[in-house]
């Protein structure tokens, strides 16, 4: 299942020039994902909270550090709330 959904939200990561950023976090079988992207060509950054498998944009700018912060805010939230986050930024789908 874990496994699935980690495939399943990497596949819907549209990448930029930049990679994601991303960590999965889990508290017991509850999972949910933060990641923000940098889009050079647009020049601005969005921050995406997954919950419940719904993605949600918390936070967009147009300085990579606005999206960074908001990002650890929101990762520093959960893991005091004793979820377990693990960066995922490097995991790769291969179609075969």
């Amino acid at each position: 299942m874990v496994l699935q959904l980690l495939l399943l939200i990497a596949a819907s990561v549209s990448f930029a020039e930049t990679d994601p950023q991303q960590v999965l976090c889990r508290n017991g079988k509850v999972v949910r994902t933060l990641s923000f992207q940098v889009d050079k060509n647009k020049n601005e950054c969005t921050t995406v909270y997954t919950k419940g498998g719904v993605d949600r944009e918390i936070g967009r700018g147009q300085n990579s550090s606005t999206c960074i912060e908001v990002f650890n805010q929101v990762k520093g939230t959960l893991e005091k709330a004793d979820w377990k986050c693990k960066d995922i930024s490097a995991l790769q789908v291969f179609d075969n």
